[in-house]
């Protein structure tokens, strides 16, 4: 998968104003259970007050997540890796592993705001590959929100 990782980083480089760190490593890619990503993704106090029926939807939004703790690329065991659909995931992934490798997330006012950047190029490689995204401008909007408690 490195040399797929490496190829999509090629493609982010030629397609947005990010840029590849080739000194940078790359990222560790892990396929997961879909509920082991729910639970990397929320908290266990939340998970544990949400209905059975809330659950399976949270857990059918969660396709990949990146760790920038660990250098990490969890994926859903449910995602294709090797399609146009599953590429796109990693490219969502990979926009966010660059984020944090060029400090763009200490310059996000949220760790949301990093969003906007992942769905956009997303869309612009799912769109490149006949794919139709399956967000637009107003969902990539309230997923890049930055809400005060």
């Amino acid at each position: 998968m490195k040399h797929v990782l490496i190829g999509l980083l090629l493609w982010i480089s030629q397609n947005s104003a990010f840029q590849t760190l080739p000194q940078a490593p790359l990222p560790e890619l892990q396929v997961v259970p879909q509920t082991a990503l729910t639970r990397l993704l929320y908290a266990d106090n939340l998970l544990a007050r949400l209905t059975p029926k809330e659950l399976r939807e949270l857990e059918s939004d969660v396709a990949a997540l990146y760790d920038n703790q660990n250098n990490k690329i969890y994926v859903a065991a449910n995602i294709e890796l090797h399609s146009a659909h599953g590429n796109s995931v990693l490219v969502h992934e990979l926009v966010h592993f660059l984020q944090f490798a060029n400090g763009k997330n200490e310059e996000a006012a949220c760790i949301n705001a990093l969003e906007g950047d992942a769905y956009r190029i997303q869309a612009k490689y799912m769109e490149t590959h006949g794919l139709v995204p399956e967000f637009d401008e107003f969902t990539i909007r309230i997923r890049s929100t930055c809400y005060l408690d």
